[in-house]
């Protein structure tokens, strides 16, 4: 989750990370799936967005939350530039 916007995921990350430790004491079969990118980025979305919002086929990529002027992306603007923009 390297463009997440710090601000927005620390707060969020803590209520999961509370919530996977929970779970843990229940159940500890489960709770490494819980940790898993995938995971975190959906916890995040469902966070932000709600849960109809968070499957992928709704989302909607928002600057609010992301930092898409990340260093993270500069491979993908250098891919983007030199594969599909054309001048």
């Amino acid at each position: 989750m390297q463009i997440k916007k710090e601000e927005k995921y620390n707060p969020s990350q803590g209520c999961y990370q509370a919530y996977i430790e929970c779970t843990k004491n229940i159940h500890s079969q489960w709770s490494n799936e819980l940790e898993e990118d995938k995971s975190l980025v959906f916890n995040y979305f469902r966070i932000y967005y709600g849960m109809k919002n968070s499957k992928e086929e709704n989302r909607k990529y928002e600057a609010t939350y992301w930092d898409f002027e990340s260093e993270a992306l500069n491979a993908l603007r250098e891919f983007v530039q030199n594969n599909i923009i054309k001048d």
